[in-house]
């Protein structure tokens, strides 16, 4: 979806569209912030960095 909404995105990573997205004003600092932590954890969970059931502190998004 994120892609659809951001023009002449090519092939960049969530990381690059989460910024663009936040920049472009087609996301609120918010959405950016939580798409960001869920990226990170995603990212720790796929490489096998992220092996607790309850999150650092760092990688919580704010609610």
């Amino acid at each position: 979806m994120l892609r659809d909404r951001i023009p002449d995105v090519g092939k960049k990573l969530l990381h690059g569209l989460v910024k663009q997205g936040a920049t472009d004003k087609v996301l609120t600092a918010r959405q950016a912030e939580c798409l960001d932590c869920g990226r990170q954890i995603r990212n720790g969970t796929a490489h096998s960095q992220t092996t607790h059931a309850v999150m650092p502190s760092p990688w919580r998004c704010r609610w």
